[in-house]
């Protein structure tokens, strides 16, 4: 199997102390074009672009500035450890052994809408463009134009005969929708109702891809086991594309 899952906005820059020997994007000299043309805006063009605050434009305009053809640690750290978000809490990289990062490079790929696509050990800098950014650049109107099929066939080359296994959000997943794939969907039932809880549904996803890599799974139907957090693979609500987890919360008031 190889899984697909989203990056995160929180960020920790700190220096790792763990040894990783870090690898190289597949996709840097994107990240390096798609970096010069963010070097160009003012603040206020960073702000009203990514939708953030002025002091977080100020920030990220000082991490384009910053940003090196060829960073080393500490200005550089591996993907999966820096970071930070709810997907990466499920997915606690700081448990793993070293035969998880080996497994983990090999099954689990982050897409990144400046990075395209990354290993768990590929050395990223810090910075802030979600998937779904319009910014008009030589490819087009927004980020998909930019990266067009181009991550779609390197995933499809990538997998093999093996099964894309997406547990990234609908924002990364557009980049990569003409991949085959199998998307586990995460539900919350309360007082009779199923709905997706964002915080939650990111958590799960995350802590399938470590159950996928720490017990090194190969099939695909062996993740309908996972019951992490409560969830409960419902195969009567679920297609071949689309399995449904539900985490039942019926005895709550």
């Amino acid at each position: 199997m190889l899984a697909l899952i989203s990056p995160a906005k929180t960020l920790d820059t700190s220096p790792s102390l763990l040894g990783l020997a870090g690898t190289q994007p597949d996709f840097g000299a994107d990240a390096l074009q798609l970096v010069h043309q963010l070097k160009q805006l003012s603040e206020a063009e960073l702000a009203a672009l990514l939708h953030i605050s002025p002091a977080l434009a100020r920030l990220n305009s000082e991490r384009f500035r910053a940003f090196s053809a060829d960073p080393v640690a500490p200005a550089a750290q591996c993907a999966a450890l820096m970071y930070r978000g709810d997907t990466y809490q499920g997915l606690d990289v700081d448990s793993w052994g070293g035969g998880d990062w080996d497994t983990a490079q090999q099954s689990l790929r982050i897409l990144s809408g400046l990075y395209g696509v990354l290993r768990p050990l590929d050395l990223i800098q810090p910075y802030r463009l979600e998937m779904a950014t319009r910014l008009a650049n030589t490819r087009g109107k927004d980020l998909y134009a930019f990266w067009g099929k181009r991550l779609s066939e390197h995933i499809t080359a990538l997998a093999g005969h093996r099964t894309v296994i997406n547990l990234a959000s609908e924002e990364y997943t557009r980049v990569v929708k003409e991949v085959p794939m199998v998307t586990p969907v995460f539900k919350e039932q309360r007082q009779g109702r199923m709905q997706v809880i964002g915080l939650l549904a990111k958590r799960a996803r995350g802590a399938m891809a470590r159950f996928m890599i720490t017990n090194r799974l190969t099939e695909p139907e062996s993740l309908q086991q996972f019951t992490e957090g409560g969830y409960v693979f419902r195969q009567e609500l679920s297609d071949p594309t689309h399995w449904l987890f539900v985490q039942d919360h019926v005895s709550e008031k």
